[in-house]
């Protein structure tokens, strides 16, 4: 009776420490606050990174809690805060190549100007706002170093555009279009600027901690295979 009752205790500790190992409770997402990669629209969030989740999640069956920080912070936070899976630039995930590791690639975004269409693009001596980490060639190319303003998002870039502080604003194509298509006042006075010449991408791909249960991570991998990272 005793052995019955150890195997019996055994045989369902073992089936939950098997079922956690595949399932824990729940990921923790990190989604950047930056249209149209993410944002917050009557209390939902939503955006290019939250879509590829959403699609992750239902494929693999793993739940999922999601978090919006501001971009600035998403850096920061990767050894602090403990997110299990976040979508960055290559170059922030290997950074934290400590704590976190990168799956695959998911998509690749370029940088472009967009300038005030009474602005010469070949003035040098324009005051032109940078999204931070993206436009560095751009910059160097048309505006002297100490006319770039830096931004930690589009939100102020528009402000100061409004204001007469700046000629032009430098950021991701897409986050760039989403946000001027929302402001259609600041969208006919702009101009698309050299896009076709800057050749540096940005590639945004999945990153993930290295300490997930191997388990879960092969159900990630199979899953990807399956979503849709099609940016519109």
């Amino acid at each position: 009776m005793f052995r019955w009752i150890l195997f019996s205790v055994l045989t369902v500790t073992n089936a939950v420490a098997a079922v956690s190992e595949v399932s824990p409770a729940r990921l923790r997402i990190a989604i950047s606050d930056v249209a149209t990669f993410g944002y917050s629209e009557n209390g939902q969030i939503k955006g290019i990174n939250y879509r590829i989740f959403e699609q992750l999640g239902k494929e693999s069956g793993v739940k999922f809690s999601y978090i919006l920080y501001p971009h600035a912070r998403i850096k920061s936070l990767l050894p602090t805060e403990d997110p299990d899976l976040v979508i960055l630039f290559a170059p922030a995930c290997i950074q934290n190549k400590a704590e976190y590791e990168i799956q695959e690639r998911l998509y690749q975004m370029k940088s472009v100007m967009y300038l005030k269409a009474s602005v010469d693009p070949k003035n040098k001596d324009i005051r032109v706002a940078r999204v931070r980490g993206t436009c560095t060639e751009l910059m160097t190319e048309n505006v002297k170093p100490e006319n770039v303003v830096e931004l930690a998002d589009l939100k102020q870039g528009l402000a100061m555009l409004e204001l007469g502080r700046i000629e032009g604003v430098c950021a991701l194509d897409t986050v760039l279009k989403y946000n001027l298509k929302h402001h259609p006042e600041f969208n006919e006075k702009m101009v698309h600027f050299k896009t076709e010449l800057h050749k540096a991408a940005f590639e945004a791909v999945l990153c993930r901690r290295k300490n997930l249960p191997v388990a879960l991570k092969a159900r990630l991998e199979k899953a990807m295979k399956n979503v849709d990272v099609t940016i519109e």
